[in-house]
């Protein structure tokens, strides 16, 4: 993994999608789901705010490999991810997704 390009975020998850790649040569294919569940039995418990997001990320990857993910987690990430939306602009004069870099009006 080349490093010097990356920053701290997309070092952990390089490291982690080839972890996970090493376990499923080591493990087998049944080492994906059995990991998702544990990381989602992790989410359910106290864990601080910044761990769960290194939970989802990793949720994220493991659904990569073809883990299936819980309803109750998928729920979860798609009310964080409403919660995290920007809402839309209400003033005329500025512009909003699509319209703001092809200066539709």
């Amino acid at each position: 993994i080349n490093a010097e390009y990356m920053g701290e975020d997309e070092q952990k998850s390089a490291k982690y999608y080839v972890r996970v790649m090493e376990r499923i040569d080591a493990k087998g294919k049944d080492f994906v789901q059995s990991e998702a569940a544990r990381l989602e039995k992790l989410m359910d418990s106290k864990i601080t705010d910044e761990k769960k997001k290194e939970m989802e990320l990793r949720l994220n990857i493991l659904s990569s490999y073809g883990a299936e993910i819980t309803r109750k987690a998928k729920k979860k990430e798609r009310q964080r991810q409403t919660r995290n939306k920007a809402q839309p602009a209400t003033d005329q004069g500025r512009r909003t997704g699509f319209c703001r870099f092809f200066r539709v009006k």
